[in-house]
């Protein structure tokens, strides 16, 4: 899939921004720091999953005194096939999120995926090293891309987890009784066997091309796994339910003082194992970043064998964080896919492509 057009409404120090993409397979961004060419990156992001690839709410990405921000873009598919996307929230009169395929409103989870997207920013280099919940987050926003199940799981399990703490604290100041645990008890048990299931699914494919992967980057140890760490041990949907139904449980003298839930998907995590030990532990700087890079290269493989469509790859200011050897290796790989790249300055690298000056709310091709 490619992107024509990219158009922004109201969106971070963007008024307005109308760009025309040429055929190049490369789109580079090139500004100071502060520039804009992040927000970019963000938009299409929003095109992909529906929020910020940085983490933030949609009210912090309106332009400043603005009710609402737009993001709309034409693609055509692998085959040919021609649509547009569109993403607009609005603050006032109410909080409110929309999406649109070829404009016609869709829900948020059937929007979900229809531009599939891989984005390599730079606090993802310090993915080995950094909390549980980043590495959650790396796998869950490539399920929501593979499985259209995903994400409503996903959405379940965070009202759940909303409701069961709720009750935790309302159960420790003795105005309910213990037993309105079970409930919730039963259905986070539900929606956390199929999250732990797809999530141990995808960890057995990244693994089985990890090694492969680090080996084109030049880093080749004996042995290499990628492991996901949870509190359960069954492989099987029901097997996986029954077990949490017992953590939580057993778990309930610990959860109701603290009033938060212990058990669960949410407290997953996943590791790289080198020779048996943590990459962030093990692994040199350098050897963590290749790490990421085949992670972003098993990502794109990903998406484009299940969606049978190329995802669009997005490098927002990472390239100067890369030796030479490696650079060389990430924009070899990403030839074949529309990448957009974000840069202070034009590396030695990146000499094919349309390149764009972003400065100070505007944007024009060189």
């Amino acid at each position: 899939m490619r992107l024509l057009s990219l158009s922004l409404e109201f969106f971070r120090s963007y008024d307005r921004l109308d760009l025309l993409f040429g055929s190049n397979s490369m789109q580079l961004l090139v500004g100071e720091n502060g520039s804009g060419k992040t927000n970019i990156v963000e938009a299409i992001g929003y095109l992909s999953q529906g929020r910020s690839c940085l983490g933030v709410k949609p009210e912090d990405v309106i332009r400043w005194n603005d009710g609402h921000f737009r993001v709309r873009a034409d693609v055509v598919s692998d085959a040919g096939s021609n649509s547009t996307l569109e993403v607009v929230f609005q603050q006032v009169p109410s909080r409110a999120t929309a999406c649109f395929l070829s404009d016609v409103r869709v829900p948020f989870a059937t929007f979900i995926g229809s531009l599939p997207a891989v984005s390599f920013l730079p606090q993802d280099l310090g993915i080995f090293t950094g909390p549980p919940s980043q590495r959650r987050a790396f796998l869950d926003s490539l399920l929501v891309q593979l499985d259209p199940t995903y994400l409503p799981l996903r959405m379940r399990l965070e009202r759940t987890l909303k409701q069961r703490n709720a009750l935790l604290k309302r159960i420790d100041s003795g105005e309910v009784p213990e037993n309105d645990l079970s409930i919730w008890d039963e259905e986070l048990a539900s929606v956390g066997a199929g999250i732990q299931r797809a999530r141990l699914l995808l960890s057995d494919s990244i693994g089985k091309q990890l090694p492969a992967m680090l080996a084109r980057l030049g880093e080749e140890w004996k042995r290499i796994e990628f492991s996901y760490l949870r509190s359960t041990y069954a492989q099987d949907e029901d097997g996986i339910r029954g077990e949490i139904l017992t953590l939580l449980n057993d778990r309930r003298i610990k959860d109701i003082p603290a009033g938060t839930t212990t058990a669960g998907p949410h407290r997953d995590d996943w590791d790289v194992l080198i020779d048996g030990r943590s990459m962030g532990i093990v692994a040199s700087r350098g050897q963590q970043r290749a790490g990421f890079v085949a992670l972003l290269f098993i990502s794109v493989s990903l998406l484009a064998e299940r969606k049978k469509e190329k995802p669009i790859i997005l490098l927002d200011d990472v390239l100067s964080e890369l030796d030479e050897a490696h650079q060389e290796v990430l924009l070899r790989h990403c030839s074949d896919y529309q990448t957009i790249v974000t840069t202070a300055h034009l590396l030695p690298g990146l000499k094919i492509g349309d390149v764009w000056d972003v400065g100070s709310g505007t944007v024009s091709r060189k």
